[in-house]
């Protein structure tokens, strides 16, 4: 009895065999496309005519630089002006 039984597993069609068929693969979605001139990496040059001159200097920084030393000026210059937040919303200035 055993016997017939290794043996009938021995010669068993893999093709008739109760085995589920391989999982497709997983693939991930394509990321969205990101526009070049938003990139944060992307190089930005500008031209700055310093005071006293009248020669342009050109100066190169990406995106994300420009944008952080906007932001750090920004900062600068409410600090300078004593802004706080609360007054901007129409509270009383904290001391």
């Amino acid at each position: 009895m055993i016997a017939f039984v290794v043996l009938s597993l021995a010669f068993a069609d893999p093709a008739t065999a109760s085995t589920q068929p391989p999982a497709p693969p997983v693939v991930a979605a394509p990321a969205a496309p990101v526009d070049p001139k938003k990139d944060p990496n992307r190089m930005v040059c500008k031209y700055e005519t310093p005071v006293g001159t009248h020669r342009p200097i050109k100066e190169c920084h990406t995106r994300a630089e420009w944008q952080e030393m906007s932001d750090n000026t920004h900062l600068q210059i409410q600090d300078r002006h004593g802004y706080d937040k609360d007054v901007a919303k129409g509270g009383f200035p904290s001391q």
